[in-house]
């Protein structure tokens, strides 16, 4: 797996430093109950920018490349449609400009522009990548570059940053004020909130993944309790703040609404959590999510006799099991960055959410809770500008 802070893929060559700019008088960051968070007054971005949530990322960064396939969704099959610039919003630790840049470089184009824009420098050090960093708020509107600037545009994971849909068709329309005609704009995003997929016949991708279209059912409520609640905190979380849950439902339109865009394309899939009890046609598993004491002690033991048996029956392969705990370790991980904000979400004052916490791993990582297709959903979006 690649490290979030460091070369995805081997040794480089000799750097071109990258440049911060915009004012950075005042600190980027601030601590917020032990955790490092940005300090820009007008960003309502929630997530820290510590080395905990950097990895996370790092996970993330890893799983988007084995579901999708790659580090992109947009055709650069034939070299002639390599950019030669490229702009990534939100560009974090710079791992997926990093990436691109060796997969441009081992096809002959070491030359490709990168510029990441982001509120705070969680970069690390690129070696022979011609990267330069511009510190900039995506809702302060016009952003600093000139019309036509990019050829290739990519934005990941950017939905904790931008509030209400209003805001989303504003930065969209910038995004493609900056990008030139015929350059391409690609969107991928994961819903924060989890469902469970139902029992279907379809066949899964080559990483485990099952394709979402219109046929694809869910169940009405995540299956897990444990999954409910924090699908009820995050959520509470998130509206407080005019952000949404699921851009993966909302990105789609958004790419339909502009007249600009041409050509979009989009593809949906949910990556289960844990192996389903269907897919090894195994029983459901109804009995409760949560227990303590003996009986906790008792349905771990169950389960890891249960899962023993799965093992036996399983369809899945070593690595088909190993992402999938990957995708459940990030969410995880989600929570605990999540952890500033879930005093908003008590309903009474002092109300320990250590407990409740507790119980939510152990169903995660030791009483196989999510085995009733509780998912990862991610999505991707792109197009082509034409002349508007």
């Amino acid at each position: 797996m690649e490290s979030p802070l460091g070369s995805p893929t081997g040794t480089r060559k000799t750097s071109v430093f990258s440049t911060p700019v915009g004012n950075i008088k005042s600190s980027p960051f601030q601590d917020v109950n032990g955790r490092r968070f940005h300090n820009d007054k007008a960003c309502v971005y929630i997530l820290p920018c510590d080395i905990p949530e950097l990895t996370r990322q790092g996970l993330k960064h890893h799983l988007f490349k084995e579901v999708f396939g790659g580090y992109h969704m947009a055709d650069f099959s034939d070299p002639r449609k390599i950019p030669s610039r490229v702009l990534d919003i939100g560009c974090g630790t710079g791992i997926w400009i990093a990436s691109m840049h060796d997969e441009f470089a081992a096809r002959g184009r070491d030359d490709v522009k990168f510029v990441g824009m982001d509120v705070v420098p969680v970069f690390a050090p690129m070696t022979g990548v011609n990267f330069t960093f511009v510190r900039h708020n995506c809702l302060n509107i016009p952003f600093p570059f000139q019309d036509g600037e990019f050829d290739y545009i990519f934005v990941r994971d950017l939905s904790p940053a931008i509030p209400s849909t209003s805001a989303q068709s504003d930065v969209l329309a910038e995004c493609l004020r900056v990008l030139g005609e015929g350059g391409i704009m690609e969107i991928q995003c994961t819903d924060f909130t989890i469902r469970s997929i139902s029992q279907t016949k379809a066949p899964r991708t080559s990483s485990s993944a099952y394709t979402i279209t219109t046929s694809t059912q869910f169940e009405s409520q995540a299956q897990n309790e444990h999954v409910q609640f924090f699908n009820n905190c995050v959520s509470k979380i998130l509206a407080k703040r005019a952000l949404t849950p699921i851009p993966c439902s909302t990105i789609g339109m958004l790419f339909s609404m502009e007249d600009c865009l041409v050509n979009n394309h989009s593809v949906r899939y949910a990556l289960p959590l844990d192996e389903i009890w269907w897919e090894s046609g195994s029983r459901k598993d109804t009995s409760p999510t949560s227990e303590s004491g003996d009986r906790s002690e008792s349905k771990r033991k169950n389960s890891a006799s249960a899962k023993n048996a799965l093992d036996q029956l399983s369809t899945l392969s070593e690595n088909d099991l190993a992402l999938r705990y990957q995708a459940k370790l990030q969410v995880k991980q989600l929570i605990d960055s999540l952890e500033p904000y879930w005093n908003e979400t008590r309903d009474l004052p002092g109300e320990d959410f250590n407990k409740p916490y507790r119980e939510m791993t152990a169903s995660f990582f030791q009483e196989d809770g999510l085995r009733n297709g509780e998912c990862l959903e991610f999505g991707a979006w792109w197009g082509t500008k034409k002349s508007c």
